[in-house]
């Protein structure tokens, strides 16, 4: 299973990033088995630890690092 950290890793090195191109990104990447949908539950579960930051605008999700 694809831990948070990696997760927060491909946020970190990805500055500022549209949520589905990072979904995307952690999606086809993985050598394991993940769907999007378990990602997003990571990246939501990051964001309400304070070690993410999103932000939207216009209807675009976007995620940073809180650092």
């Amino acid at each position: 299973m694809i831990n948070e950290e990696i997760i927060y890793n491909y946020v970190e090195n990805h500055k500022n990033i549209n949520e589905d191109d990072i979904i995307n990104m952690i999606y086809y990447d993985s050598p394991v088995s993940i769907n999007k949908e378990q990602i997003k539950n990571i990246l939501t579960h990051l964001v309400d630890e304070n070690r993410l930051i999103v932000r939207e605008n216009n209807g675009i999700i976007k995620y940073s690092t809180n650092n």
